[in-house]
């Protein structure tokens, strides 16, 4: 507001100036016009040796008007560039003010983008964020489970072996009842415990008393305690039992194959 009102105080200036050149210019032709009215015609000469009249000179009128019309052209040029200047100078703020305005909105425009654009990554960030948290806790409640489940597994594993243990026990007390109490030997054959024995009265050597053992579904005799021992020993005769040597000599093993451990 200021570069115009001084800008205008110029314009003012300029138009007054040029309103005094141009009075000037009209006195000067006013001065003009009187001063060839006073020149003499050239046919009516005045009479030499005239007194009081003094002839006036053209040339020197016209250079004072060309004079005074360089300095008005010199002074207008002058105006002229004070205006232009002042003119370019209020377009330059002009421009630099656009210039500004629009910076400044795109920087609000940038600005607001920003906004929005944080914004938006801010909303998908909660949104992630509350997705994990609910992911964390059905992890945390899956993971929970999960040990329920191995507890009670554990639990029904522990019970399993229980009750497998338990069913051995059981199955052994019923195959020594069953042997004990139910089982009856053949004809010919001696119950002692929960086993039966064959004495054979025929001759054979030992291979052939255990080949006709195994026919029978039995097998040479295998002591296992002492009460086993003082049975056969009630029975008079000699009948052979199922010890050997002959894998290797020296190394008396049962026809089971395990080793001898007692005499």
């Amino acid at each position: 507001m200021e570069v115009k009102v001084q800008f205008t105080a110029h314009q003012a200036a300029s138009s007054s100036l040029s309103i005094e050149m141009v009075s000037v210019l009209h006195e000067e032709e006013i001065e003009m016009e009187a001063d060839y009215g006073n020149i003499p015609q050239s046919s009516s000469r005045s009479p030499a040796g005239a007194r009081g009249v003094t002839p006036a000179v053209p040339g020197r009128k016209l250079l004072r008007v060309v004079a005074v019309s360089f300095g008005l052209l010199c002074v207008l040029q002058a105006a002229l560039n004070i205006c232009l200047r002042f003119t370019l100078s209020h377009q330059r703020e002009e421009n630099q003010q656009i210039h500004n305005s629009t910076m400044l909105q795109l920087q609000e425009i940038k600005s607001h983008d920003l906004m929005r654009e944080r914004d938006q990554l801010q909303t998908s960030n909660n949104n992630l964020t509350r997705e994990r948290d609910q992911l964390q806790t059905s992890y945390d409640d899956v993971t929970r489970e999960r040990d329920q489940l191995q507890t009670r597994m554990n639990n029904l594993m522990r019970e399993r072996d229980q009750l497998q243990t338990r069913m051995n026990n059981l199955m052994r007390e019923r195959d020594l009842f069953q042997k004990c109490c139910l089982l009856r030997c053949p004809l010919g054959w001696h119950k002692f415990q929960s086993s039966c024995y064959y004495f054979s009265i025929s001759k054979k050597n030992w291979k052939e008393s255990r080949q006709e053992c195994l026919l029978r579904g039995a097998n040479l005799v295998i002591i296992n305690s002492s009460g086993e021992q003082e049975f056969l020993k009630d029975f008079d005769g000699h009948f052979w039992i199922g010890l050997s040597d002959l894998d290797n000599e020296g190394q008396w093993r049962w026809v089971d194959g395990t080793g001898l451990t007692h005499g």
